[in-house]
């Protein structure tokens, strides 16, 4: 008797399953900031400055 593997399927997605992955995207819990800058007048050191005057509530992870 030869055996053959059968590919299993994934099960479908729910339809709310895409609205809960693009959550991360648009509702982060906290965000880091790659090449983060205290000088206000460099992009990054801006972004920062924005995220914290903004009311950003989650973590603020500056990284340069």
């Amino acid at each position: 008797v030869a055996w053959r593997r059968i590919p299993l399927r994934p099960p479908p997605p729910h339809p709310t399953d895409s609205v809960k992955s693009l959550s991360a995207l648009f509702a982060p819990r906290s965000v880091a900031v790659i090449g983060a800058s205290q000088d206000t007048n460099r992009i990054r050191g801006r972004l920062l400055k924005l995220l914290i005057d903004g009311g950003f509530k989650g973590a603020i992870y500056p990284v340069n």
